[in-house]
């Protein structure tokens, strides 16, 4: 629950990382909003075509692409739940879609635990774009901190398997009392060459995303039983 530099023409394109992927919609549009006295309305209006169109023109094309950058964003929020009841709400992945919507769902895999399967859908850039990628839990630290990273190789769905996602996270918990407790999520992604333009726009959207998910995931955790 999270500058670059562009290629020669033969690179692909990569489509948003998941982390992100409800940031560029609010990216483009301050693009849009900027005064741009050489190229005009048309001219503006053009431009965000045209990344549009990269996009979605890479995907046809089945070629694998590559990001520059990793991007780093993280969100807090104060939980009126004991620490060890928000450490297991986090540790179900499966639940994690009830506060971060912008995940449609995470699918603990049968064969290993330690892996989930993650799956994304959204409308950017004129079109559906709905894609996953699998997740490996690392040794976490007991009621401190959760973490995961992205399997190289593991994206599927309409993006086929030419591109990569690369993206980790982490959840940490501090106790402030014995019902109560401060969770802050942090997300690294690769941003695709595509979006230089708007990579300075990214960390604020971003990170507003995050804020609203943990205001979320403590709205619900306020509604939990003190044991389990």
């Amino acid at each position: 629950m999270h500058g670059i530099h562009s290629k020669a023409s033969t690179t692909r394109a990569k489509p948003p990382p998941p982390c992100c992927a409800l940031a560029y919609r609010h990216a483009f549009t301050k693009i849009q909003q900027r005064p741009q006295r050489s190229l005009g309305t048309s001219g503006r209006n053009a431009r965000c075509r045209l990344y549009g169109a990269q996009l979605q023109r890479s995907r046809r094309a089945g070629g694998r692409c590559y990001a520059g950058q990793w991007l780093e964003n993280s969100a807090e929020q104060d939980v009126h739940l004991p620490v060890e009841r928000c450490f297991d709400m986090w540790e179900d992945r499966e639940r994690i879609p009830q506060w971060m919507p912008w995940i449609q769902s995470v699918k603990v895999l049968p064969e290993d635990k330690k892996l989930s399967r993650w799956t994304l859908s959204t409308h950017q850039f004129g079109r559906d774009w709905q894609f996953s990628w699998v997740s490996q839990n690392m040794t976490p630290i007991p009621l401190q901190k959760i973490h995961w990273r992205s399997v190289q190789g593991s994206t599927g769905g309409s993006l086929g398997g030419g591109i990569d996602i690369s993206n980790r996270g982490q959840i940490r918990f501090y106790r402030k009392t014995a019902t109560t407790c401060t969770v802050k999520l942090t997300i690294s992604y690769e941003v695709p060459d595509v979006l230089a333009p708007f990579a300075g726009a990214l960390t604020p959207i971003v990170e507003s995303i995050l804020s609203t998910d943990l205001k979320r995931f403590a709205n619900l955790a306020a509604q939990e039983p003190l044991s389990a």
